[in-house]
């Protein structure tokens, strides 16, 4: 159920959803060798999803429609009037490249799929959620704490959501990204540029139900951080420093005005910082892959920078070298690569 040849694959209609698509189809195609690239033996026309349209949802109204074209192909068959179009030929009918057909190239989503990122934007986590509701189910980054208490944050998976821009806390305070707040028998889910309110979910062992009848009668603090944000003593929030922060800082001295040597620049601020041996050595590793493959990050950027590259200020430079290198050389996942170079 998709507008092939996009979408080929195992999930289209969740990763279409995920991606933010506004319109999807129903193909019948000839089997061959490949994965979802036999000829079109018919295609709806382009199908609008609805802004709040669920995977059940649109997944139900698509297998109605698709029951009734595959009667007409089969009727068609029986009468000799079938015609099979290459899924080449449509491609070039919709303005469809080959790069826009690998890129939505859909594989199972797995665990790591259902967790929200915590540094998208406010639509991209909607369009998450919608994606896997009913089944399997989105759910929160781990290692959230009470910020004041010792309360955990119970285990549910999140349904349904809506956007909103207004602060849930008093003082409309700035938290960052992935905190989380229970106001008024809501839980606020604070995304890259608003704020996510959470309508529905499903408890562990249990329904589906509204937030409000989920938080009715349990004892959820206010406030729930992400592990890597501290608390001062006054309840204040200020992030702490992460891993690739640390490796942008010596990247920094490095390649700054006082230009100090990586060595001494990485001893330093790893003795200022809280990291634990894991993250030390992901930021030895990412300081060091960094500086010293700098002209191969360089060329692996230029496609998508070309002249621009030369205009960037250098710390915007050395913040996509980070990334990249992640990316190309650590094969760190996407999202965390991609939300903290951001």
């Amino acid at each position: 159920p998709s507008l092939l040849p996009l979408y080929r694959g195992a999930t289209p209609i969740q990763s279409a959803i995920r991606d933010g698509r506004t319109v999807t189809a129903v193909s019948i195609i000839a089997m061959d060798a490949g994965m979802d690239t036999g000829d079109l033996l018919a295609q709806t026309k382009p199908l609008a999803i609805g802004d709040d349209e669920t995977y059940g949802e649109l997944h139900d109204r698509l297998a109605e429609i698709g029951a009734e074209l595959l009667v007409d192909v089969l009727a068609a068959e029986a009468r000799g009037e079938s015609f099979a179009n290459p899924q080449s030929q449509r491609a070039a009918d919709l303005g469809i490249d080959d790069y826009e057909i690998a890129r939505t190239a859909t594989r199972p989503f797995g665990k790591e799929d259902r967790v929200l990122p915590p540094y998208a934007t406010a639509r991209e986590t909607i369009d998450r959620i919608r994606s896997l509701a009913p089944s399997p189910g989105a759910q929160l980054i781990g290692g959230l704490r009470p910020a004041v208490g010792t309360t955990p944050l119970p285990v549910f998976k999140i349904l349904r959501a809506h956007i909103s821009r207004e602060s849930p806390l008093a003082d409309g305070r700035d938290v960052p990204s992935g905190t989380v707040v229970a106001h008024r028998g809501y839980l606020y889910v604070r995304a890259n540029d608003a704020w996510i309110v959470v309508d529905e979910v499903v408890p562990a062992g249990k329904t589906a139900m509204p937030m409000a009848a989920f938080a009715n009668g349990r004892r959820i603090d206010d406030l729930y951080v992400p592990e890597d944000v501290v608390v001062d003593g006054l309840g204040a929030l200020r992030p702490a420093p992460s891993a690739r922060n640390v490796a942008f800082a010596v990247i920094r001295d490095v390649f700054g005005p006082d230009g100090r040597g990586a060595a001494e620049s990485l001893d330093r601020h790893l003795r200022k910082s809280s990291l634990d041996p894991r993250d030390r050595a992901f930021v030895t590793e990412l300081a060091y892959g960094t500086i010293e493959r700098r002209r191969w990050l360089d060329w692996q950027l230029e496609p998508y920078l070309g002249a621009r590259a030369a205009k960037l200020p250098q710390m915007i430079a050395e913040i996509l070298r980070l990334g990249t290198y992640q990316l190309r050389a650590m094969r760190v996942h996407e999202y965390a690569a991609v939300s903290e170079s951001v």
